[in-house]
């Protein structure tokens, strides 16, 4: 990813190998950063060592 903001992304796949992914097949992205992801749910769930917390 170089660049991100709270509406999209841009991705870099120039130093991919293989095959690329294809328009409209699903990619799965972890965000860097809580801010871009905490404005989307009403509730979280966190879990710290295998113990789920609320």
């Amino acid at each position: 990813i170089v660049g991100l903001s709270e509406e999209h992304g841009v991705v870099d796949l120039s130093g991919c190998e293989g095959r690329l992914p294809e328009v409209g097949e699903m990619v799965r992205i972890v965000p860097n950063h809580t801010c871009v992801v905490t404005n989307l749910f009403d509730r979280m769930v966190f879990h710290r060592g295998g113990v789920v917390t609320r």
